[in-house]
């Protein structure tokens, strides 16, 4: 990855100080404020909020507390924004001593440091692209630490004079990557010229490129200023690298210019304009490092300027001091004159001034105008951006509209104005312009609208099955505001209510059926789908007497009305649409729903059956789909408005090997409920690491054995055993091999999903000899499987050093690159003669976390030799019945896999 993603870095001394005063939390807690601050003083392009402090941290608005967090890409977080609004103390988000408007943005959060934690970081824009300079910055925060420490600051430098062109040549490509091509792919190029924005390339003969259709792809820094780019420094070093992408992919998705650990400098080459006159001058291209330390990216170190003005001066300048100034005219010119080239000439428009024009001081200034306002129409609450075009136009600038002052208005050109339309009266109103004491207006240039009507659609269900004198809740109903009800939040003046009267009554309509008989209660605002314009709201009834009832939901909102039922409420309230509410006697007979969680450990747990009407003495008993006797719950109690929890004891009499098992629960007088596979019994365990598969391992996290013989002699599987914990995923196997061959195990983190890789044999990285036996040729008949990891190792030869370089006689990789593994660090344990062992932490397999719905791992133990080429018949774990050959594999082993308690 290239600089603009921060991920780890060894560098960066970012603590400077703390006051050594202890912080309290509401609750006596003691936690430490960090700061951090960006100077944006030399350049000032930076508003509150444009600056996210990013790092290995997760942070919560609602306390303003960090905790440590290992990932720190831009869509991870939140993180904390930087402002420019003073101190919090004072109303603002800054530290203390922060001053407003000082154009140094800053933040203060809290950390409680419960331990020694390095905190690593750097800053984000309001584009998401990385803006930190030089290394990343760290943290070092002591156990216990209070007061305040203050994180290295980012000091932007002010923007240059210098020019910058950098060029590739798609004609001239690595061999690497020379598949690129304009006619299939789209080139981008970013760097710390513009904070890693990418930018496309075209060959079209535009933005500085010197030839269209050459192959020569230009990017010129004073052609793509972004808001907050500028020319460049002298000595500056600037970080570059090109991007590919194809089809509707976005550049961050790109493949980039590169090989495995540096930037591919083929075809590339840059230039700045530090010539004579501000020539453009060849910039040798060379590597440097990026944040992290770990890959070099292509740079160049901007040579100083030529003497002289850069750029050249102007034919009626002269260049003093290294700057361009006007030629002055002696003697000095008349009132009715001016000076142009050192020369006193007449103050005259030429050519003539348009008929819309005025000529001041030899230029023709356009005269104001209003000519358009877009667009026409609006809701009378106001609110609506408009566009107001013309010409003249200047700050500051004031708007009417039907005499009612607009607001945020902002002149964007000479010929557009925008601003935010006033609350209004229906109808058509004049707009009005003033720019410089001089007013223009449109007569019925806009249009405010009727207030749009409100919707309502009641989503309560129809029928209720409650106890005597039972509370009704979870009513709910879907408003529309059509054209406002979009914004984020409740609609400002919408009140929704739910009422309920006797069944064959309406709620709107004669004495016949009286509305006074119903009861209403006003709704909470729920949620909102912004897509839709929709918002959804909810209520309670209090305590409802024995009977049947109908109800249904009313809206109101500037003094318009509607009702709505199960229909809607656009064509009027329909008995049959009404919910029914229907209050009988509880049903007492026993309901059996499910099972929370979903799983329990190989060796036991608690674990609850969903229902209700379950009394205690109710049995419950677990059949696991292995051919073992079923284990009967023990300890079983009620839990109120769940049903019952019940103890699982595993041991040697009563396993739960890990397979799915069925619930059978029995309440007395009544019949089985049968839950098929309801409970996933899953190999949680902690054993000992050290190549012996012993009594460490629970006996019931075995996956499968053989009893099949290998052909090569010394070289034998026997089982294979799984467990893991709320960190780890262990793995064991029981064999030996010889010096010259391998064991490997092939894991698929969610079998049937169809990912990974099905055939081994389709495996290509050949850098090592882990990476050739596991890059082995054996075809996986099961289409559900599907590897995303391996572990392997060659004569049983042990990996405990934690340092992934060093993982060459056995470890772990990642096959998500067929063609290029990356290398873990779980440690592998061997030993000759025994067996081998292995762990890797569930952080690297999930990043994400262990889903909380589970997932089914799957896995091969096989034996080849060390370059893949070659494996026994008789070797892979599970016993392949009916294989026709040593690299066939009909059958996988399998367990489910929670998060651990």
């Amino acid at each position: 990855d290239t600089a603009d993603t921060a991920d780890t870095a060894d560098t960066a001394d970012g603590a400077v100080g703390s006051d050594g005063i202890a912080a309290q939390d509401g609750s006596g807690g003691t936690f430490i404020w960090l700061t951090f601050e960006v100077d944006d003083r030399a350049n000032k392009t930076f508003a509150d909020g444009d600056i996210r402090w990013t790092g290995s941290m997760s942070w919560s608005a609602d306390t303003n507390e960090i905790v440590f967090a290992s990932s720190w890409l831009p869509s991870e977080g939140p993180y904390p924004s930087l402002y420019d609004d003073g101190p919090i103390s004072a109303g603002g988000h800054e530290h203390e001593g922060a001053t407003a408007g000082d154009h140094i943005l800053s933040t203060a959060v809290k950390f409680r440091a419960t331990e020694a934690t390095v905190i690593e970081y750097g800053a984000l824009n309001e584009f998401d692209n990385w803006m930190w300079l030089g290394p990343n910055g760290k943290l070092d925060i002591v156990k216990g630490a209070s007061g305040t420490l203050a994180a290295k600051p980012l000091v932007l430098p002010a923007h240059g004079a210098i020019d910058l062109k950098l060029l590739l040549d798609t004609t001239a490509l690595d061999p690497k990557l020379s598949s690129w091509a304009l006619a299939t792919h789209k080139l981008f190029v970013k760097g710390t010229m513009n904070m890693w924005t990418p930018v496309q390339l075209l060959d079209d003969g535009t933005k500085g490129d010197e030839q269209a259709g050459d192959g020569v792809l230009t990017f010129v820094q004073s052609k793509n200023l972004g808001v907050h780019d500028g020319l460049v420094n002298e000595d500056a070093e600037i970080q570059f690298i090109y991007v590919a992408t194809t089809g509707d992919a976005f550049p961050e998705d790109g493949q980039e210019y590169k090989g495995s650990s540096a930037a591919l400098t083929a075809g590339v080459s840059a230039f700045t304009a530090t010539g004579d006159g501000g020539a453009w001058q060849a910039a040798e291209v060379v590597l440097r490092e990026d944040s992290k330390g770990k890959f070099k990216n292509t740079a160049i170190i901007v040579p100083k300027a030529a003497a002289g003005c850069v750029p050249a001066c102007a034919a009626n300048q002269v260049c003093e001091a290294g700057s361009c100034k006007a030629k002055e005219c002696s003697p000095a010119c008349g009132a009715d004159q001016q000076c142009d080239s050192g020369l006193c000439v007449d103050k005259t428009c030429a050519p003539a001034c348009g008929k819309d024009q005025t000529c001041e001081v030899d230029v023709c200034v356009d005269n104001l105008k209003l000519t358009a306002v877009s667009p026409k129409t609006g809701p009378l609450f106001g609110g609506t951006k408009l566009t107001l075009q013309g010409q003249g136009f200047a700050a500051p600038a004031l708007v009417w509209f039907g005499g009612i002052a607009a607001s945020d208005v902002k002149v964007v050109s000479a010929a557009e104005i925008t601003a935010i339309a006033p609350k209004g009266s229906q109808g058509a109103v004049k707009v009005e312009l003033e720019v410089g004491g001089e007013k223009v207006a449109l007569d019925d240039a806009f249009t405010y609208d009727a207030p749009p009507k409100p919707t309502a659609l009641l989503l309560a269900p129809k029928a209720f099955a409650e106890e005597e004198n039972a509370a009704i809740k979870g009513l709910l109903a879907v408003i529309k505001v059509p054209t406002v009800s979009g914004a984020s939040g409740p609609t400002e003046g919408l009140v929704v209510e739910f009422g309920y009267g006797p069944k064959g009554t309406m709620p709107n309509t004669s004495p016949a059926k009286p509305a006074d008989a119903w009861t209403w209660v006003k709704s909470a605002f729920v949620s909102e789908n912004t897509i839709k314009g929709e918002e959804t709201w909810g209520a309670d009834f209090g305590v409802i007497a024995l009977g049947d009832w109908v109800f249904c939901v009313r809206a109101t909102w500037m003094e318009q009305t509607v009702y709505g039922d199960a229909n809607g409420s656009e064509n009027g309230v329909d008995a049959s649409a009404l919910g029914t509410i229907s209050i009988t006697k509880p049903d007492k007979t026993p309901k059996v729903t499910g099972v929370e969680p979903g799983f329990v450990s190989v060796k036991g747990g608690i674990v609850t059956v969903l229902g209700s009407n379950l009394p205690a003495n109710t049995q419950i008993v677990v059949q696991s789909s292995w051919p073992v006797p079923p284990i009967t719950g023990t300890d079983v109690k009620v839990v109120a408005g769940k049903g019952l929890s019940f103890k699982l004891t595993s041991g040697p009499q009563n396993p739960l090997p890990p397979r799915p098992a069925s619930v059978l629960v029995t309440p007395p007088g009544a019949p089985t409920f049968t839950l098929d596979n309801a409970l996933a019994v899953c190999p949680i365990h902690t054993p000992t690491l050290d190549g012996d598969v012993g009594s460490d391992w629970d006996p019931f996290t075995i996956m499968d054995g053989t009893d099949a013989t290998s052909e090569w002699s010394g070289n034998q599987l026997d089982k294979l055993w799984a467990a893991y914990d709320k960190d780890n995923l262990y793995l064991g196997v029981v064999g030996v091999v010889e010096a010259t061959n391998a064991i490997v195990v092939y894991v698929d983190l969610d079998y049937g999903k169809n990912t990974g890789i099905q055939h081994p044999k389709t495996l290509s990285d050949g850098s090592g000899d882990v990476d050739d036996a596991i890059s082995a040729g054996f075809e996986v008949e099961d289409a559900k499987f599907g590897a995303d990891f391996a572990m392997a190792t060659i004569g049983l030869k042990s990996f405990t050093t934690g340092v992934a370089s060093e993982s060459t006689g056995a470890g772990w990789r990642d096959l998500k690159d067929p063609s290029n593994f990356a290398w873990l660090t779980g440690p592998v344990f061997a030993q000759a003669g025994k067996a081998v062992e292995a762990s890797i932490p569930l952080a690297t397999l999930f990043p994400g976390g262990v889903p909380a719905s589970g997932t089914r791992v799957a896995l091969i133990a096989v034996i080849t030799n060390k370059d893949g080429s070659a494996a026994p018949n008789g070797g892979p774990i599970p016993k392949q019945e009916g294989a026709k050959s040593a690299f066939q594999i009909k059958t996988v082993a399998w367990f489910d896999l929670y998060p651990a308690p």
